[in-house]
């Protein structure tokens, strides 16, 4: 557990020897849900502030660094918690993310892949076959997270807890094909201020794959949230098929990366 506002005065004072360096991007109720967490830990020292949270079984670290000359100061956080591995994620323009990286590596890390982020504005409608794709229900919601949790890299992918999925469910974010009784493929949605919509997870159980059905499902996703003013979702650098897919609903790479980092 930490204090959230101790969280702030560190970070305060480490800004006033100058612009700090960081990777911390979380909004205010996420930081106060990990701060209640007992797996979660803040620790600093002169030059470093470094705050671990247990992210659906994976140790996520969020840094402040006074300086690039503090990465051995971070380094020296890192070895006092025993936890490992720790993922942290460098987010920015290729030259900023490739310049944080190398302070990480310093410090410990080693590269581990990479995302690059899509955006796009209005999309185009295109029909999907009726009656096939349906919102999740709250009863979905154990089989979309064994789903989730069988196909996607932990480390790479922020996988929603059971609240936060139940959540997306309430919010008519998630839609589903069901195949004789069972969820055989999902789209998870989620907001993105009040007009932005971020296009989160899907997966296709592994003998519908080919069928179409990923396609089918995030096309009635789009359909469904087209006067959206933007879309948004990331996808692993060389995944040559879900960048094709996004591409051919108007998505582009915007500039912005993703370097996951591991510490071992």
């Amino acid at each position: 557990m930490f204090d959230v506002q101790e969280l702030f005065a560190q970070v305060t004072r480490l800004k006033q020897q100058g612009p700090c360096i960081c990777n911390n991007f979380l909004s205010l109720p996420a930081l106060t849900e990990f701060s209640g967490q007992e797996s979660s830990r803040l620790a600093y020292n002169e030059e470093a502030v470094a705050l671990f949270c247990e992210d659906v079984g994976v140790t996520r670290l969020h840094f402040y660094l006074s300086s690039p000359e503090a990465a051995p100061s971070l380094a020296e956080l890192l070895r006092q918690d025993s936890r490992r591995p720790v993922v942290a994620d460098c987010v920015g323009k290729r030259e900023q993310v490739d310049a944080v990286s190398r302070l990480l590596c310093e410090a410990g890390f080693e590269p581990y892949t990479r995302m690059l982020r899509l955006r796009g504005g209005k999309v185009p409608f295109v029909p999907v076959p009726e009656g096939l794709v349906q919102p999740a229900c709250p009863e979905d919601a154990d089989r979309i997270l064994e789903m989730l949790q069988g196909t996607f890299d932990p480390y790479v992918s922020h996988l929603p807890s059971r609240k936060k999925l139940l959540d997306l469910i309430e919010d008519r974010l998630v839609y589903c094909i069901r195949k004789d009784g069972a969820v055989a493929a999902v789209e998870c949605l989620e907001r993105i201020g009040r007009h932005g919509i971020y296009i989160y997870q899907g997966v296709v159980e592994t003998k519908y794959r080919g069928s179409g059905f990923g396609g089918i499902l995030l096309q009635h996703c789009l359909n469904q949230y087209r006067d959206s003013l933007t879309f948004t979702t990331w996808v692993e650098e060389g995944n040559e098929g879900p960048l094709r897919r996004h591409r051919q609903n108007g998505m582009t790479f915007d500039g912005l990366q993703d370097a996951i980092l591991i510490y071992r």
